[in-house]
């Protein structure tokens, strides 16, 4: 009986809760197609692969290539998980203190 409110994604099976979420879909779309406005063709993107915002905004960032005939650059996307993301920075600080 307790209410719950969730930030940034809730849960399917708690369908009833409130949840204040980013619109990571536009925001991905807006961002590329600013890049495309400045004259950008070839355009990549690092997401991230196990939350839904890193999902959304790829589809943002897909949409508006299509929107604009630009392909997709398979070559120019990164994907990475949370526990990659963890590794990454903890490489990226220890590099600096040396």
């Amino acid at each position: 009986g307790i209410p719950l409110v969730f930030f940034h994604g809730g849960y399917a099976e708690l369908e009833h809760e409130v949840c204040i979420t980013d619109d990571n879909f536009m925001g991905g779309y807006q961002l590329t197609r600013y890049l495309i406005s400045k004259g950008h063709t070839c355009i990549g993107g690092i997401f991230n692969s196990d939350d839904l915002q890193g999902r959304q905004r790829y589809q943002g960032y897909v949409t508006a290539l299509h929107d604009a005939g630009l392909p997709v650059p398979d070559d120019k996307l990164l994907w990475f998980s949370t526990e990659d993301r963890y590794s990454i920075v903890d490489c990226h600080e220890l590099s600096l203190l040396n």
